[in-house]
This record gives structure tokens, sequence and C-alpha cells, in this order.
């Protein structure tokens, strides 16, 4: 399957150099000088990469950035900025200064293709890749299912803290409801038959009799 970028830029020029020639590279390009299709576009959740055109107001690029982030939190964002000045670029991944160049843009997509992805979580040797769902220990890759996915997200995501099950409710299963939740037990029980050495005497994920779970992250002889 071939890769997808995203790309925001006003300048049409620029818009159809690169989807011609990104598309000659065996990607698939979708251009847009709207912020709000954009937006649109990147809320599907299936772009590999982000191509913003902050080369008039590098700010205003910024900002468009962090919004892009809250619609898709695995895409990588590439921002183009207006000069060398240093500014923070939180929420993007990598940037360069414009000229926009199809070179420039290949040259970070290949850096960003070669780092491990900023949104791995990794809580002692346990690995999670929450966007493809697969989680890695002791080099044995493991699938979940999307609701295990978000459940162990959770907990590792609060290594060390008490996770009580009203709020695995709220995150997990996006309710309130609290009458029934032996779903949450069936759940962390598959993710103990996937993850743990011996689901009997779990080392990771521990139950806190009657309030929730917690996600050690010192796994020596921990039982529960």
């Amino acid at each position: 399957m071939s890769e997808k970028i995203l790309v925001f830029t006003k300048i049409r020029s620029t818009a159809k150099a690169l989807d011609t020639e990104l598309e000659k590279r065996g990607f698939t390009v979708a251009t847009t000088g709207s912020k709000k299709k954009m937006l649109a576009l990147t809320s599907t959740g299936r772009t590999d990469f982000l191509l913003v055109d902050g080369s008039s107001d590098a700010e205003k690029g910024l900002e468009f950035c962090q919004q892009l982030r809250q619609r898709d939190a695995y895409a990588r964002i590439i921002l183009v900025v207006p000069g060398r000045r240093k500014m923070p670029l939180d929420g993007v991944d990598e940037s360069f200064v414009a000229p926009i160049t199809v070179r420039k843009v290949l040259r970070r997509v290949k850096t960003l293709r070669e780092a491990l992805p900023r949104y791995l979580i990794t809580v002692a040797d346990v690995t999670l890749n929450p966007k493809d769902r697969i989680v890695r220990r002791d080099n044995l890759e493991t699938h979940l299912t999307p609701k295990e996915a978000r459940l162990l997200q959770l907990l590792m995501e609060n290594a060390g803290l008490l996770v009580v099950r009203e709020e695995i409710m709220r995150r997990v299963w996006d309710t309130d409801y609290t009458g029934d939740m032996r779903t949450i037990d069936v759940h962390v029980r598959w993710l103990r038959k996937k993850l743990e050495p011996n689901p009997s005497a779990p080392r990771y994920i521990r139950t806190v009799r009657g309030q929730g779970y917690r996600f050690e992250t010192d796994t020596e002889d921990n039982a529960g």
C-alpha cells in the first residue's frame, strides 16, 4: 500500500508540482489550500505525512499543525517555515525553510521513516505501537484488538499509577455507565494472555482490589 501525503498550500504551482512529482514516486497525494478541507481529510486517520506550508506566517502555520495533530495523533507533520529563526515546534515532527521543493520534502520523509515514531509508548521492557495496535516484549510482537490497545495505552500512559475502573470505562468505552464493568476484567484477562509471561502471576498489569489496575514500572516479583 502506498504512503499517503496531505499537502496544505495556497500556492497553486507548488501544489501542482508536488501532486505530480510525489505521485510519480509512488505516493498517494492530496493537496488543498483550504484549512477546513485539510482538517476534514486529516480526520480520517489514514494519512502517513502532513505537509503544511507556513512560509507566509510561521506562527499561524504552527497553530494549524497543532489543530491537525488533534485530528490525527499518528500522522507525521512537516512544517515549512519562512526563515531560519528559532521557534518552538511543538506538535511538529520535521520542518524546513521555504521554498518548497520535492527534494526537501523527500528528504524529510526519509528522515521520519528512519526515526522511531514519537507515539510509541515504552515502559520497562514493553513497547506499544497504538497506531498499528502492536505490543512488543522480548522481541515478540502481538496484535491487539482496538479495545485492548486503548486499554493498554491508558494503563501505560499512567504507568505506576492506579487507573480506577470508572476512568477506564470513560476513556476506553466512552461511557459514564458503571453498572456492570465486568468487560474491563475480561479485556484485562485477554491482555495478560497476550502480554504476560505467566498470565496467572502477572508482572505488568496489576490488580488493585476493588479499585482498578496499575501498569508496573518495576516488573520484578509482581503478582496480582
